[in-house]
């Protein structure tokens, strides 16, 4: 009899769920009720769980309705400590006319492979109120009710913003935490609200659960989510309210509650002496001193020069410097790169690389580079400059010589030479062995017969063929090799900017020459240049488009993936390597 019961539960769940699963990816759809008059707006969502890449989803299946508005957020879930995330799709239709209609299942689009859901079943009827039923859906739904201010209920999500008013551009740390009267907490899932055009980061989340009494009541806490907010619009914004579907335990039903909403005023930053080539920076930051790739200047050799921002802020704002005083040298910019944290704020540091090519030579300042920031707590503008160095610029005619023995610096100018032959000596005629020509001749056969010799031992030893391979190993042997050890330590804190330079090194090899800090779209214009095919070009930004991403995923979610993405990046070194 038991038996039995768990085979009809278990085949209730499977028809309940209406989910499609392939390879760990699965889908599902709900509607958030299933019976409404022809004048109501009712949600179909579209729920992607296991997916690292963005999805697609084409609207054309549900034509039978009126499409209001449509979303895409990404919720997260937290089962025993360990974080996964979904794509949530969402859809606010409107009915066209009375009836009963099925919404076919909507066909997803996932890394490539095309997924379906099972469709589901709407009764649309006339008047102004529909009767209540039970919405066909995956989930539990449960009526939301707001929170009261006179008493706080068992269990509700707080959000908090770290300040009320900010300018354009200040980071808004963003917190939701959860609060429950129970300690244990078997499942929860979450979705956040859609920040619209804000920048949000995600931070590093206090992952210690404390107690704290709120309206007389001692409640557990959690944090469960973190963002950093970067605003670049100023006027009023409206902050949504966060969802969470919340499981206590095995006996407990899910329940599915909402956070507070929230409002944040942003300020446009001041006019009064704001630089003219203010550089959008909002923040506390400071330049470091320049450190200079040689400290010997000739007239119209490179040399490159470094110099990094530091600071607490959106760093990424600062796409490039300011140059002045540049009528003496040819000033390129070639790469910037990022070291930031994302911890209990964004901060790090920027780097630039310059090239600079003196013009003439003579005594002579570098070039300055410069930008400006904001500082929203003393409310001023700062203007950060590099300090004038003096550099002596040596005429392209000369080249330097250093006497390390001596300490004396040696210059040889290109000056023609003549040598007067003063006396002849008769010792020409009695010289050494060695320093006759039919000497040198003979130890050039010598050594060639013998190095003939020795080459055919190696390679009747098998060594030759070995050596050759050594020799001839080519970027995508290279790769191959690195990517295959790369297998086998994808746990590493550093997989994915080691697999990111695996990559970099080898279209490098391809395009011969560097593509650090090159954008998408000239590494794409380049590869393109090279011969490599447009289908292999948008593998390549995908490829680069998903490790960007997995680089702001949980954990978990890129341990879960690195095998997938080494085999991606293995299978696409050897597509562009054929092309080219």
């Amino acid at each position: 009899m038991i038996g039995k019961l768990k085979c009809l539960c278990v085949g209730f769940l499977l028809l309940v769920a209406s989910t499609t699963a392939v390879h760990g990816v699965s889908v599902s759809a709900s509607v958030d009720r299933s019976s409404l008059t022809v004048n109501d707006t009712f949600e179909y969502k579209v729920v992607v769980q296991g997916a690292s890449k963005s999805i697609s989803i084409d609207p054309e299946f549900l034509r039978e309705f009126h499409v209001i508005r449509q979303s895409t957020s990404q919720s997260y879930r937290m089962v025993n400590g360990t974080v996964s995330a979904s794509h949530i799709k969402s859809f606010a239709l409107r009915p066209r006319k009375v009836g009963e209609f099925t919404i076919p299942g909507a066909k997803v689009i996932v890394d490539q492979q095309t997924l379906q859901t099972e469709p589901i079943a709407v009764s649309v009827v006339e008047g102004s109120i529909a009767p209540s039923t039970p919405a066909a859906s995956t989930q539990s739904s449960v009526e939301v009710k707001p929170q009261s201010s006179q008493a706080s209920p068992d269990i509700f999500l707080l959000a908090q913003l770290s300040k009320n008013t900010a300018y354009v551009g200040e980071e808004v740390q963003y917190k939701l935490f959860l609060y429950r009267r129970v300690s244990r907490l078997n499942d929860l899932s979450y979705s956040l609200p859609d920040f619209g055009s804000v920048l949000s980061e995600s931070l590093q989340r206090d992952t210690q659960t404390y107690r704290k009494s709120y309206g007389g009541k001692a409640y557990y806490v959690q944090e469960i989510d973190r963002r950093a907010l970067f605003p670049y619009e100023s006027g009023q914004l409206s902050i949504a309210s966060s969802e969470a579907e919340i499981t206590l335990g095995f006996y407990f039903n899910s329940q599915r509650i909402r956070s507070n909403t929230l409002e944040l005023t942003i300020l446009p930053v001041p006019e009064d002496s704001k630089p003219t080539d203010f550089s959008g920076l909002v923040g506390t930051y400071t330049l470091e001193k320049p450190v200079l790739e040689s400290q010997a200047f000739v007239q119209g050799k490179p040399v490159a020069i470094k110099i990094t921002v530091k600071g607490m802020g959106n760093l990424k704002q600062l796409s490039e410097l300011t140059v002045k005083g540049d009528d003496d040298f040819k000033v390129y910019k070639s790469s910037v790169t990022d070291q930031i944290t994302y911890i209990d704020q964004v901060q790090g540091e920027r780097h630039f690389e310059y090239i600079i090519v003196p013009k003439k030579s003579g005594m002579m300042s570098l070039p300055q580079f410069m930008f400006s920031s904001f500082s929203p707590e003393t409310k001023t503008y700062h203007v950060f400059r590099t300090q004038p160095i003096d550099v002596d610029i040596i005429a392209s005619g000369e080249a330097v010589i250093n006497d390390e023995k001596a300490g004396v610096g040696l210059s040889v100018l290109n000056e023609d030479l003549h040598y007067i032959v003063e006396s002849f000596s008769l010792k020409q005629e009695a010289r050494h062995f060695s320093e006759h020509v039919f000497a040198w001749v003979l130890g050039v056969l010598n050594g060639t017969f013998f190095l003939y010799v020795f080459g055919v031992f190696l390679d009747q030893k098998g060594y030759l063929q070995h050596v050759k391979q050594l020799i001839q190993r080519n970027p995508k042997q290279r790769a191959l090799k690195s990517l295959n050890l790369l297998k086998g330590d994808v746990s590493s804190e550093s997989f994915l900017s080691e697999l990111q330079g695996v990559m970099y090194e080898f279209l490098g090899s391809v395009l011969k020459r560097s593509v650090q800090g090159v954008t998408q779209q000239e590494l794409a214009t380049k590869l393109s240049q090279s011969g490599v095919s447009e289908s292999n070009i948008k593998d390549v930004k995908v490829f680069f488009d998903r490790c960007s991403f997995l680089a702001y995923s949980p954990k978990a979610d890129v341990h879960s993936t690195s095998k997938e993405l080494v085999e991606e990046a293995i299978l696409l070194v050897k597509k562009v390597k054929k092309d080219v």
